[in-house]
C-alpha cells in the first residue's frame, strides 16, 4: 500500500521533495542524492534548507531551537504560530500550526484560529518562488500546490 502522508493536527502544511534539498536521487550515487559526496553532506544541506526557511519567513517570526511539536520540528514561531519541519520518507513537510497557550476553549487565540489560512498562505507564496511544493489530497496522494486556491493548497 506504501507510506501516507504526513498530517499535523491544528496546522496548515506545504510538501517539499526531498530532491529539491538534497539534489537528484538514484541508486547511482554513494549516498543516494546527486549533491551528496560526503554522509556529514546530509547535515550541512538540511541546515542551509533550515536557515533558507527561516530567511524567507516575516520578520516576526522568531527562530526556534530544540523544540518539537508532534513528529516535528519547530523551527520559528510568532505569538500565534510555529513553523515546523517533518522528515518524511521522501519529502520534507512544512506546518504552520497553530500555537497553543490562550486561555480559550481551543487553546489557540482566535485571532490565530481566524487568520490561519490566510498567514499559511502568505508564508507558502514566498516558498513557493524557490521550490516547488505540494500538498496532501488524501491519505497516500498528494497534488501540486496553487496559491490561487487558497483553503485547498493551505490545507
Amino acid at each position: 500500500m506504501g507510506v501516507g502522508v504526513f498530517w499535523m493536527a491544528d496546522a496548515k502544511t506545504v510538501i517539499i521533495d526531498k530532491e529539491a534539498v538534497y539534489g537528484e536521487w538514484s541508486r547511482d550515487y554513494p549516498y543516494g542524492f546527486a549533491g551528496i559526496v560526503y554522509e556529514d553532506d546530509f547535515q550541512i544541506r538540511y541546515q542551509d534548507f533550515e536557515d533558507e526557511l527561516r530567511e524567507l519567513l516575516p520578520a516576526s517570526y522568531e527562530p526556534v531551537e530544540n523544540r518539537w511539536r508532534d513528529m516535528a520540528f519547530v523551527i520559528a514561531a510568532n505569538r500565534f504560530y510555529e513553523v515546523c519541519l517533518n522528515d518524511w520518507e521522501t519529502d520534507f513537510y512544512l506546518s504552520m500550526a497553530l500555537r497553543p497557550g490562550f486561555d480559550t476553549e481551543s487553546g489557540f487565540h482566535t485571532l490565530a484560529v481566524a487568520n490561519h489560512a490566510g498567514a499559511a498562505l502568505a508564508i507558502f507564496q514566498r516558498i513557493a518562488r524557490f521550490y516547488s511544493l505540494r500538498v496532501r489530497t488524501g491519505s497516500y496522494t498528494t497534488g501540486p500546490y496553487d496559491p490561487f486556491l487558497t483553503e485547498r493548497s493551505a490545507a
